[in-house]
């Protein structure tokens, strides 16, 4: 069966471990890269930033122009990763963790065109204690940067954080599961936490959720 993976969560949830992980099976096709935000240029209003960055950058990257060509025709969205698929690499997806903002009728139109192609949606949502997910994310940025920060500094910037749109759309995990509860069959939703992801019963489950048999 051939299937796409929607994986979101907060950032520094884990999504890219996963994608590492998922990338070394034999049947996982990586695509073009981990995150397209090809979906959340266009629905979230929280993500305007992306999609502007995306148009700029397309200029002189190629994997931008792939993006902004899907964000102006989404159809070639879905027909990328129906092309993208085959008896041997049956297993592909987006892991853009911006994604948690998709509301329930964006992600039944989801799971209606990929199902109208033969593919199966399996959704994949990653969370994390939102106090250290933002520590997490603040070092990530400090490194980015390349700026030192004092102790105040770094505080001031996580509380100017707390509860700002594009962060609480990503950490709001009521709504968020509510939403995906909402769409798709419990047998193909797996929620994951940070915490524990890092083990090999919790890496059984997801390869299980897979139907991953040829794992290394």
């Amino acid at each position: 069966m051939k299937t796409f993976i929607l994986c979101m969560g907060a950032q520094k949830s884990g999504t890219t471990w996963l994608y590492s992980q998922l990338s070394q099976i034999p049947n996982f096709q990586p695509g073009l890269n981990k995150e397209y935000h090809v979906l959340s240029s266009i629905h979230l209003k929280e993500c305007v930033h992306i999609k502007k960055n995306i148009i700029e950058r397309s200029k002189s990257n190629d994997l931008d122009k792939h993006r902004l060509s899907f964000i102006n025709d989404v159809f070639s969205y879905y027909d990328h990763f129906s092309e993208l698929l085959s008896e041997e690499k049956n297993l592909t997806g987006d892991f853009t963790p911006a994604y948690s903002g998709l509301g329930s009728t964006v992600l039944s139109n989801i799971k209606n065109h990929f199902n109208a192609r033969g593919i199966q949606v399996k959704v994949i949502f990653l969370m994390r204690e939102p106090v250290t997910r933002l520590e997490s994310n603040l070092r990530m940025l400090r490194r980015d940067w390349g700026v030192n920060k004092d102790l105040k500094t770094s505080l001031d910037y996580m509380y100017s954080h707390i509860n700002q749109p594009e962060d609480y759309m990503r950490s709001n995990y009521t709504s968020i599961v509510n939403n995906i509860d909402s769409v798709f069959d419990k047998n193909d939703v797996y929620y994951g936490f940070y915490e524990t992801m890092f083990n090999v019963n919790e890496t059984s489950k997801i390869l299980d959720f897979l139907n991953i048999t040829d794992f290394s």
